[in-house]
């Protein structure tokens, strides 16, 4: 549970999010306080290394390749 008592399933991000951080950085703090939660990080671009146990998704993609990422 999070401090406001939501059970966190899913974090699905792009890589390219405005602002000073990038796709891999927030799944890397949400990995940090959150060890079982199911991340994928999608984009158009090849990446680097990913945090631990999570899962690129490159686009374009169909909608039944999103929930196959979420489920992995």
């Amino acid at each position: 549970m999070t401090p406001t008592g939501v059970d966190l399933q899913a974090l699905i991000v792009d890589q390219n999010l405005a602002g000073v951080m990038k796709g891999t950085e927030l799944a890397a703090y949400a990995r940090s306080k959150h060890p079982h939660l199911n991340i994928v990080v999608m984009s158009g671009d090849r990446l680097g290394s990913l945090p631990r146990d999570t899962v690129f998704l490159p686009k374009p993609f169909q909608a039944e390749r999103l929930l196959e990422a979420v489920r992995d």
